[in-house]
């Protein structure tokens, strides 16, 4: 390939790298505002509760298992 070529692919890219992580993001930024103007949520708030304990609970044992 030419120095132009690789080029222009590395920028396009680049482009479309940006743009999908611009869309991601302000997507989870929109439906972020969505969750929070739909009022309260319990059963999602204790599912997320529920996963931080889980997640906690894993990173306590891995601490203690490489000791």
């Amino acid at each position: 390939m030419r120095p132009r070529e690789v080029t222009r692919t590395d920028r396009r890219w680049l482009l479309t790298v940006t743009l999908v992580f611009g869309v991601t993001i302000g997507s989870l930024l929109a439906a972020r505002e969505v969750y929070r103007a739909t009022g309260p949520h319990p059963h999602i708030a204790a599912f997320i509760r529920r996963v931080q304990s889980h997640a906690n609970g894993l990173l306590r044992f891995r601490r203690f298992r490489r000791r």
